[in-house]
């Protein structure tokens, strides 16, 4: 047996050189990956840090590794040590590769170009340090011959290379990819390049400014790019602003700057300055700011936090520990000033949509904010219910002199009562700022896919130059020279309707009656016929049975009497799943359709389900995908999207199904002008390109003028009329019973004597032919 030499004494010496050198090593990669050494440097620069200081702890590697190799050696009795010290080296050296995926892609700034930079200094280095120097000091300690030793430490340079740079990039990819799939988006080096930024002044701070934006930058954690980009934004105290502007423009990532959210719970990278109230949002806490701010968010279920109304309203009060006496007489306050008291004691859940928004309201102005934050707030209102949040808005404004700030794309109906200023905003930019007025006399909202108001559209039918109107801003107000008789030499260029009418039922309910347990009577005695290739809106206040009546429809809940037949075809007959096959339903909240955690699985969970061929699942995916706006996120997750693009992913997942009738309960919430009309203008070549019935549950009246053949509006006794969409909102019985609203064309043709049926429906035709420009 081969006698072990002296060496093997220094067994114990090489674990704890080993464990010593790796915690450097781990400690060094730390530091310079993440240049808290020079916090100045960029993060290329850190590279030259990293090879110069690797280059300086490279012979102390490599003695620690020259002492495990000849102790491996020992171990194992291999007889050879250079074999030994190979081992060795790959070992660590895939250790170290390994944590490389924690220690700089957690950046999120680690690209292709980057990763070979990476690599190429550490072979540099593993040459110098492990090649050279490491086969020296173990020549001078052990005395082995210099050809032998250079030999063996050539060849531990090449191991160490490969094991960390080859199975370190392979990690790196392999990471990349699955944070890409799960929406971080790490930049690809293909990534198309920045937008040119617009150029802002900064803003001048006086002693009235209540909020204040000085160069702020911000970007998501999750995200490549930034959401806002250099935004410069002052807000006097007791002004009424409108933010406006696309979907992904930055408008509620401004707003979660205002009320804290940012930086305190949503994570991310922010540069620049944000002052509100008087406090630096990166060192206020959410408490102190939300003393200041008062956020009505666009669901208001989301926000109710009690069993009861009142409850819900003092609930800030209770974390202050006010006492009962108080808290009782500031609810009943802001209860009679908002309308409340006779719903106090109701779940508020069980509030109408207007009732919901009002207690929201009540719940954060008992805290006595200064500043009114609303995140859409008429997205879930019915129009004569929007209307009245418009004017109570206006009422707090001007009454307690709030600071009132509203993100909403419903633009017509805000202008209802008046705002001191309006933002555009697009691409994280503010593109522009001024009154109301001086916005509307240019084109700026088409430019970036938002909706003009309705009267603007028709002045410019008539070819009026909106630089000679004056009370621009207000329907009731505006004037021009020669505008009357303008307008009405428009209208008598009436145009025929050429479009083709239905005649053959499709879908036919009949003497149908319903209640839910418990609950009033919704449906007694009903009928309806919906036919063959209609489009077809539903309207009605909140409460009177728009969905439940897409319930019966699709199955998910049973008449009490009466029959429902689709083509001849009692539905009582056929399976909610059955049903699916010929009716889509797209529901109000997206959230309560999606099952996938990606996109892309989600949109074609239907077709998988039916067992397509996947080159078809594909295809059809694809298409849906394109067409709603989402081929861009089909990789990413359903949690990183906005409400509206939520609404879109359920929608791409019905239309991929082909079906007979597709019924969308509020297709348009949360949409911008410019994915709306997308939508829209899809939904109108499929229902003329195959004759596909469509349902429209809708809140939205421009949908109903633009898009829809005929109108059911419904009332707690039934159907209150069925006509085309112009003459139900002539009708102003039908406007009130339904809760409906009146456009801005009514009001304008009332002021200049025009027959508001024929204009209305003449400046919608006008407006869609716009859209195909």
């Amino acid at each position: 047996m081969k006698k072990k030499t002296q060496r093997s004494s220094l067994s114990v010496r090489t674990v704890v050189a080993i464990g010593i050198g790796t915690a450097i090593l781990f400690l060094l990669k730390r530091w310079v990956s993440i240049p808290t050494l020079f916090p100045n440097t960029s993060i290329d620069t850190s590279y030259g840090f990293l090879g110069f200081f690797a280059v300086l702890f490279g012979p102390v590697a490599a003695f620690i590794i020259g002492f495990a190799g000849h102790a491996l050696n020992d171990a194992t009795q291999f007889g050879s040590p250079w074999l030994s010290w190979v081992i060795t080296t790959g070992l660590v050296g895939m250790a170290i590769g390994s944590l490389k995926k924690y220690l700089d892609i957690e950046s999120g700034q680690f690209g292709a170009k980057k990763i070979t930079i990476y690599n190429g200094t550490q072979i540099v280095v593993n040459i110098l340090g492990w090649g050279l120097v490491a086969p020296s000091l173990d020549m001078l300690i052990y005395s082995e011959p210099a050809n032998k030793v250079f030999v063996q430490g050539i060849i531990a340079s090449v191991s160490n290379s490969i094991s960390t740079g080859v199975i370190g990039t392979l990690l790196l990819v392999a990471y990349a990819k699955s944070r890409t799939q799960k929406g971080s988006l790490v930049k690809e080096t293909n990534a198309k390049p920045a937008p040119v930024e617009v150029e802002q002044t900064p803003t001048t701070v006086t002693a009235d400014t209540i909020i204040n934006f000085e160069n702020v930058s911000f970007q998501y954690d999750s995200q490549a790019e930034p959401t806002l980009r250099n935004i410069n934004l002052s807000i006097k105290r007791g002004e009424k602003v409108l933010i406006v502007g696309p979907s992904g423009s930055g408008k509620t990532t401004l707003g979660n700057l205002i009320n804290g959210l940012i930086p305190h719970a949503l994570k991310g990278e922010l540069t620049g300055k944000v002052m509100v109230g008087g406090l630096d949002v990166t060192t206020a806490n959410l408490f102190e700011l939300s003393r200041h701010v008062g956020t009505v968010l666009q669901d208001p279920d989301s926000q109710f936090v009690a069993l009861s109304a009142a409850e819900d309203i003092a609930f800030a009060l209770e974390n202050d520990a006010t006492d009962l006496p108080t808290m009782r007489a500031k609810v009943s306050q802001w209860a009679t000033e908002l309308d409340l008291n006779q719903q106090l004691m109701q779940n508020p859940q069980t509030l109408s949509g207007g009732q919901k928004q009002r207690n929201a309201m009540a719940g954060v102005l008992i805290d006595g904010g200064e500043i009114l934050l609303f995140d859409e707030p008429l997205a879930a209102l019915d129009p004569a219910a929007g209307a009245q949040a418009m004017a109570l808005i206006e009422r707090l404004h001007q009454q307690f002199g709030m600071t009132v700030v509203m993100i909403e794309h419903r633009i017509e109906d805000v202008l209802m009562q008046p705002v001191d200023r309006i933002i555009v905003m697009n691409d994280g930019h503010i593109i522009a700022d001024d009154t109301p007025a001086a916005i509307l006399q240019k084109n700026i909202f088409k430019e970036v896919g938002l909706r003009e108001p309705l009267y603007i559209e028709a002045l410019k039918a008539a070819q009026v130059p909106l630089t000679n109107v004056t009370g621009l801003s207000d329907v009731t107000t505006i004037a021009a020279p020669e505008l009357k008789n303008r307008l009405q030499a428009w209208q008598k260029l009436t145009e025929t309707d050429d479009r083709k009418q239905a005649d053959k039922p499709l879908l036919t309910l009949k003497q149908i009656n319903f209640k839910y347990p418990m609950g009033p009577q919704i449906f007694k005695d009903f009928n309806l016929t919906i036919k063959q290739g209609e489009m077809v809106a539903i309207v009605g206040k909140n409460g009177v049975g728009k969905t439940t009546l897409s319930q019966l429809i699709t199955g998910f809940v049973t008449p009490n009497a009466g029959t429902i037949t689709l083509d001849g075809i009692d539905l009582a007959t056929l399976s909610v799943k059955e049903r699916a096959d010929k009716i889509g339903y797209v529901m109000q909240d997206p959230n309560h359709m999606i099952s996938k955690v990606m996109i892309r699985d989600e949109v074609a969970l239907g077709l998988v389900l039916r067992g397509l061929a996947p080159a078809e699942i594909d295809r059809r995916v694809d298409e849906a995908l394109k067409i709603c706006g989402l081929y861009g996120f089909r990789n990413w997750p359903i949690s990183a999207l906005s409400f509206g693009q939520k609404k879109r992913v359920t929608i791409a997942s019905i239309l991929v199904l082909e079906p007979q009738i597709i019924i969308l309960d509020e297709p348009t919430a949360g949409q911008d002008w410019a994915h709306y009309t997308e939508m829209m203008q899809f939904l109108k070549h499929l229902n003329t390109s195959t004759g596909v019935t469509l349902l429209f549950i809708t809140h939205d009246m421009h949908l109903m003028l633009e898009y829809a053949h005929r109108t059911v509006a419904l009332g707690p006794n039934g159907i209150l009329a069925d006509n085309t969409p112009a003459a139900i909102l002539a009708d102003e019985a039908v406007v009130t019973a339904a809760s409906l609203a009146q456009t801005s064309l009514y009001k304008l043709a009332h002021r200049f004597d025009l027959d508001p049926i024929s204009f209305t429906e003449q400046v919608i035709k006008y407006e869609m032919r716009g859209q195909h420009e």
